[in-house]
């Protein structure tokens, strides 16, 4: 727990607790300035280890904080050191690379007590640009060319030296670039210019696309009753189009061009103007409630279209401003892009513990609502951070998350699949095992990056994981964030795991310090466990499978809050169905024990097509804590929230033996 006494921060940890933890807190000055800042606590045992280990990686020309922990230590004098280190503390160092420098540095410190710690810091190449030339950005449609000036947003003149393939130059930094024909995605090129005999490299990204709305079967959108919905389709090309398929019966739909003016006769706050290429007004008539629905066509400059069908839910609500447009607050859409996805954790990580004014009026139902600016835009979007404030009070914490959480996948706008380019950082999906039978547990530990191609810049990461419900039980699924992995290097981490749909499994994790982390690791594990319904009502059950899980949709944000995509990963399972298979495989029990270590609940289950009987958990000192008899089942949980921190055994009895492994308990 944290509270502030007498204007100092107090922090206590919980009984039993070690590791590090986290304490987020907002400073206001006389002026009524607020910031915020992360107080980081390493909880120790009473007495420190005597020697150990530290790893960290860092970026190039990145300082990076360690934690070492011990008091009093020292650098040693046979230390070679390609950076330099500044105390900050106690038993708190930060580590700045030397130049250029990339690769490992390795150091001791040392205490009068024979306390030391060898540190490792992996220096990771870095290749993002420094320097007065900027990136450009570039939108086009299908088979249309487009010309742009890439010295435009640049800080300072210079002089091209390399001109990139692909694009024709028409002079003084202007650039044309035609497509294939047909062709959509990413293309990116580099150049190269010189300032007063220094060269400085640039990239410029086109993207090509028509940007239809996302493949659904259908939009569904709220409105409160007698107020107007709006539609306003904001991609960005220009030259699309809609058109009225079939109106809607309780209603009525019009398309605006360019301007739509909205006045509250009510509450003349509540007015607004909304602008944009083309918006559609949806109005329900007099005191109807309930759903209503039209059909809509979008056309794109290509002249191809696609039908969309839109259900609109009418409801009562007694607010008194009937929020309209595009700059009303829809809780748990962070970045204001239209829906509640897993990637609107990426910017409330960012801005996490940022403050500004409370919402005057806030309603229990999921629907827009007026909130004043905050003066403040969030790093990527340019949206202000009024929209992360999903509970209106006036603070980006925790709670924004759980609404985030409550109203996840709902829709309030019409919204284009994301277009944006990608890092090759490896992704690597890594199976418990490779061949399993309906029933087992297996674990998918989804690693980024490696030593040689870390990952670079990297502040956030949100996916999306297709698990068939006809392989998987659903109500199985787990998912656990690493201890210590790469990402939460000195930063508490929020993490948030949705299955919206059956066979989607949404997983996001974010820092929220607004500093990026460079590294390489396992970022979480993924526990599920495997049905077989492949087949339906399988006549031919001896055959075996061959499941394949894909891992394609990851987006990244790094220390900026620019969006990239991640390439994608596979993993292979073999179900197994040959019963002479099955019994050739072991003869022991496969049994698995997690979490560990464990806080509240140990799961054990046994793999195999076995069966569990019975289930004895024993101290470190061979006491019996408790026992289940068990029938016709492959997995029990137990609790362990009252066990004292320790080691501990479980002793599995099962239709083919006996197995013992051992478990931790940690109470946070």
């Amino acid at each position: 727990t944290a509270e502030i006494i007498d204007g100092k921060i107090v922090f206590t940890p919980n009984p039993g607790f070690r590791g590090m933890a986290y304490v987020n807190y907002i400073a206001e000055n006389e002026f009524g300035a607020k910031d915020n800042a992360t107080v980081t606590v390493c909880v120790l045992d009473q007495e420190a280890a005597p020697n150990g280990s530290i790893s960290i990686s860092t970026s190039q020309y990145t300082p990076v904080t360690v934690l070492l922990p011990a008091n009093g230590l020292v650098l040693t004098q046979d230390s070679e050191l390609t950076g330099s280190i500044d105390y900050l503390g106690d038993d708190v160092i930060e580590y700045t690379p030397f130049g250029s420098f990339t690769g490992f540095d390795r150091f001791t410190m040392t205490n009068d007590e024979g306390i030391s710690r060898e540190v490792t810091v992996h220096v990771l190449d870095d290749r993002e640009q420094f320097g007065p030339v900027r990136n450009d950005k570039v939108y086009t449609e299908v088979n249309t060319a487009v010309t742009f000036n890439i010295f435009e947003n640049d800080i300072e003149e210079s002089t091209l030296v390399s001109i990139p393939k692909g694009l024709k130059h028409e002079g003084n930094g202007k650039f044309t670039y035609i497509p294939p024909n047909d062709y959509i995605g990413v293309r990116t090129f580099r150049y190269t210019t010189q300032i007063n005999g220094a060269y400085y490299p640039g990239k410029v990204e086109i993207v090509v696309n028509n940007f239809f709305p996302e493949n659904r079967a259908q939009f569904e959108f709220v409105t409160r009753k007698g107020a107007p919905l709006l539609l306003n389709y904001t991609v960005p090309i220009n030259e699309y189009s809609f058109n009225v398929l079939t109106d809607p019966a309780n209603g009525q739909l019009v398309v605006y061009n360019q301007e739509y003016n909205y006045t509250d006769f009510v509450n003349e706050s509540c007015s607004t103007i909304e602008t944009g290429v083309e918006i559609l007004r949806y109005l329900p008539q007099g005191d109807f409630l309930g759903l209503d629905e039209f059909v809509i066509e979008y056309c794109s400059p290509s002249g191809e279209c696609d039908d969309i069908t839109v259900v609109v839910d009418v409801i009562e609500d007694d607010a008194d401003c009937n929020c309209v447009g595009s700059d009303c607050v829809w809780p748990g859409d962070f970045n204001g892009d239209g829906k509640v996805a897993i990637d609107d954790i990426l910017p409330l990580g960012y801005h996490y513990g940022s403050s500004g004014a409370e919402r005057s009026e806030t309603s229990p139902l999921w629907i827009g609502e007026l909130s004043p600016d905050w003066g403040e835009s969030q790093i990527g979007t340019g949206q202000d951070l009024k929209f992360i404030d999903a509970n209106g009070d006036g603070i980006i914490n925790t709670e924004d998350l759980a609404s985030m959480s409550t109203y996840y996948d709902r829709y309030h706008n019409l919204v284009a699949a994301e277009t944006v380019s990608t890092k090759q950082y490896p992704v690597e999906l890594v199976l418990s095992q490779t061949t399993a039978e309906a029933g087992d547990l297996v674990f998918i530990d989804v690693i980024i990056g490696t030593e040689d191609y870390p990952a670079l810049d990297v502040h956030g990461i949100a996916y999306t994981l297709p698990l068939s419900p006809n392989i998987v039980d659903e109500e199985s699924i787990t998912v656990e964030t690493v201890p210590g992995n790469w990402l939460g290097n000195n930063s508490p981490i929020l993490d948030l795991h949705k299955q919206p749909s059956p066979g989607t499994l949404d997983i996001g994790t974010t820092r929220t310090t607004g500093i990026s982390v460079s590294g390489y690791g396992k970022i979480h594990q993924i526990g599920i466990i495997i049905e077989d319904d492949l087949d339906g009502v399988r006549e031919d059950y001896t055959k075996n499978k061959t499941i394949d899980i894909l891992l394609d949709q990851i987006v990244m944000t790094d220390g900026a809050g620019n969006r990239f995509n991640l390439t994608g990963a596979a993993a292979s399972l073999e179900l197994i169905r040959d019963q002479e298979e099955i019994a050739s495989i072991t003869e022991e029990p496969q049994v698995i024990t997690y979490p560990n270590p464990a806080s509240q609940l140990i799961n054990i289950h046994v793999n195999g097509n076995d069966i569990l009987q019975e289930v004895h958990i024993y101290n470190a000192s061979g006491q019996l804590m408790t026992s289940q008899n068990l029938n016709n089942t492959n997995r029990t949980t137990i609790d362990v929230s009252q066990y004292a921190d320790g080691m501990y055994m479980a002793q599995v009895v099962t239709l083919t033996g006996s197995s013992t492994s051992k478990f931790k308990v940690i109470q946070e």
